[in-house]
């Protein structure tokens, strides 16, 4: 009866605690990235938008550890550190490739302990849609947007004729 016990609450903890995988941020995590018109360094905690009079407009935006978590989260869970510093989607003739319009390019890097990873890709050059490398770089990239664009300093930035998100 009391091996039965002992077992049960073994693996009892091993479900709660066990199981569970905390993420733990990287010493010195930090990201700089480009995209769109709009450039986010989190280390200066500044905020740029590039907008179409030639002008820009920068604020201070700051992520905080547990945003940072989440950021780093998606990038481990998408193999971002895996990728080339390039990454040009695979496609074949006939396949569904297209450009967009208006196009973006992306450049994200990553900066922890003692090192840097940088990615870039583009929507400019002939890309394939459903590329699962691509679709893994978007969801990045979405997630990433996604913080910044519910920080009370972002939604405070004058509107530009043309909005490139």
């Amino acid at each position: 009866m009391i091996i039965r016990q002992i077992t049960i609450l073994f693996f009892s903890f091993l479900i709660v605690n066990g199981f569970s995988q905390k993420i733990t941020l990287p010493k010195n995590f930090e990201l700089e990235f480009h995209y769109c018109g709009y450039k986010f360094n989190s280390a200066k905690t500044s905020f740029t938008k590039f907008l179409s009079s030639g002008d820009s407009v920068e604020i201070k935006l700051r992520l905080t550890k547990k945003e940072k978590i989440q950021i780093f989260s998606v990038l481990k869970n998408n193999d971002f550190f895996n990728y080339p510093s390039h990454y040009k989607c695979s496609f074949n003739e006939g396949d569904g490739f297209t450009t967009a319009t208006p196009c973006c390019s992306y450049n994200l890097t990553i900066l922890q302990k003692n090192s840097i990873k940088t990615v870039s890709w583009s929507q400019c050059e002939r890309f394939n849609p459903d590329d699962e490398g691509f679709k893994r770089l978007m969801v990045i990239y979405e997630e990433i947007l996604c913080i910044i664009i519910n920080k009370k300093q972002y939604k405070n930035l004058p509107q530009d004729k043309i909005e490139r998100l």
